[in-house]
């Protein structure tokens, strides 16, 4: 089932490439079994990406999360509110029933979003999505 959720989420990936510009290096990277997560190097100015090990504390989260609720995330979107780094997982489920409903839907996409350092607080559901320079971000 693994193997047809990486298809399923490097199917995703594709599709936010072509429509919201995330950087086509991404799909390589999961691909190849690499985790990348986007975020503001410049609040409202530069967009990056980068590994997910680069925080331990995000690497930490997203085993948990996928562990807990049996998901496989291929992309991570940090939001920073003062010292606090929220954390939007985008993932497929085991649910093969699911996956319409978590695809990218326009600006919209379905997420796992929890805080870095709480990650058993999780809440699952839409968010809006934008993008610069190659890296998404949660704008809603």
């Amino acid at each position: 089932m693994k193997e047809e959720m990486k298809k399923e989420a490097l199917v995703r990936i594709r599709e936010l490439t072509e429509n919201l510009n995330l950087n086509p290096k991404i799909y390589r990277y999961f691909e190849e079994d690499r985790l990348y997560y986007s975020y503001w190097a410049i609040e409202g100015i530069w967009g990056c990406i980068d590994k997910i090990g680069y925080d331990p504390r995000y690497a930490d989260a997203v085993k948990k999360i996928e562990k807990q609720l049996e998901i496989l995330v291929y992309h991570v979107i940090e939001t920073k509110t003062g010292n606090q780094s929220v954390l939007s997982m985008l993932y497929v489920s085991p649910y093969k029933e699911d996956w319409e409903g978590e695809k990218p839907d326009g600006n919209y996409i379905y997420a796992c979003v929890c805080d870095a350092d709480s990650p058993d607080d999780y809440e699952l559901g839409s968010i809006k999505l934008s993008s610069n320079n190659g890296a998404l971000l949660r704008i809603g």
